[in-house]
Parts: C-alpha cells; sequence; structure tokens
C-alpha cells in the first residue's frame, strides 16, 4: 500500500494521536514542550479536518449535480408526459 495514500487519508487522526502522546508525555513530566507547539499542533488538525470536510463536500456536490443531471426533464418532455 502507498504510504502517502495512507497519510494523506489519515492526517487528522495522525495529529489527534501526535497531540495526545505529546500532552501525556508531558503530564508525565517527562517532555516538556513549549506552548508555541501546541498552537503549531492544533492549527495543523484544524486545518486537516477543514480539508476532509471540504473533500466530503465536494463529493457530495458531485452525487447531487449527476443526481440532477439524470432527473432533468425539458419542456419537450413534459409535453409529451403529459
Amino acid at each position: 500500500m502507498n504510504i502517502i495514500k495512507v497519510i494523506s487519508g489519515n492526517r487528522t487522526y495522525i495529529i489527534a494521536g501526535v497531540i495526545v502522546i505529546l500532552g501525556v508525555l508531558q503530564g508525565l513530566d517527562v517532555l516538556v514542550l513549549p506552548e508555541s507547539c501546541w498552537i503549531v499542533l492544533s492549527a495543523f488538525g484544524l486545518g486537516f479536518l477543514r480539508s476532509g470536510v471540504q473533500k466530503v463536500s465536494d463529493a457530495v456536490e458531485d452525487i447531487n449535480e449527476t443526481r440532477n443531471d439524470n432527473n432533468l426533464v425539458t419542456g419537450s418532455d413534459r409535453a409529451v408526459q403529459g
């Protein structure tokens, strides 16, 4: 399996996992991270989440367009049906 495909489909989960691991390490005083590191990780997580939402939105829009194209009835078709 291509590693790029795996990573691109799971970026939000990867960042969330990294935040949890780093949070546990910081809670146990094993690692101390500066505040800016948490801000950057949060920004990446939110950016990846927004990207995922956009992909779903685009897919739903494509499905709706396909559905509308298949159900399109022209004026002459309505006259024949009516």
